[in-house]
């Protein structure tokens, strides 16, 4: 008994004293692999999601909330800046917004990550749910930035290249329409950041018109 505790021991010394090494030699023999848009050097961090939170599902669906909240204030920077670009052919313009569109997918990636480590934890049925909501709103945001930067992105590089002009009463009607929309999809996002069926219902509200 004595000489297996002090063959265990040693082994447990020894593996404290080399431990640096070992781990430096882990992540040679297995280094992560950085994304597509990593190796791009575009690099966007989460700015909410902790994974100390994880054991607590519930905190850590509220940080889940607040991350949607960043995403979705790029997406409304996207969506603000499209239609002015659109109507004035910025080519400049229009290509930032196209790239902006690979931060939204970088956020996406993160989060449904995080989503994920939380859905290993025990969870109410109430708070599974809750989870499916939030998983299904990130990727309705991700479409959104996918649909600016590929179908409007590609109209204003057409009217940027193009000899037709847009009249002032079509430039007015696509603006405010523009506008109304932009209202909707931030009212959606402050309702699923706040978790505000008031707002949410307002933003429903808004279909018809």
């Amino acid at each position: 008994a004595n000489a297996h505790t002090i063959f265990n021991l040693a082994n447990t010394f020894i593996f404290i004293w080399f431990t640096n090494q070992i781990a430096s030699l882990v992540i040679k023999l297995i280094p992560d692999k950085p994304s597509p848009l990593e190796k791009e050097g575009l690099v966007v961090e989460a700015k909410y999601l902790d994974e100390y939170l994880l054991s607590t599902p519930s905190l850590a669906l509220d940080r889940v909330r607040l991350e949607v909240l960043h995403m979705g204030e790029i997406v409304i920077d996207m969506m603000n800046q499209i239609m002015p670009a659109i109507l004035d052919g910025s080519k400049t313009t229009i290509t930032k917004i196209e790239s902006r569109d690979d931060e939204v997918d970088l956020l996406y990636e993160q989060i449904v990550a995080y989503l994920g480590e939380i859905s290993k934890e025990k969870l109410t049925d109430s708070q599974m749910e809750e989870l499916l909501s939030l998983m299904e709103a990130v990727g309705d945001l991700e479409n959104i930035g996918d649909i600016i930067e590929t179908n409007l992105v590609d109209l204003g590089m057409d009217h940027a290249t193009s000899d037709f002009t847009i009249s002032p009463s079509t430039s007015e009607v696509l603006t405010n329409f523009h506008q109304e929309v932009i209202k909707a999809v931030d009212g959606a996002i402050q309702a699923v950041s706040q978790n505000n069926a008031e707002v949410a219902q307002r933003v429903i509200d808004m279909k018809d018109d």
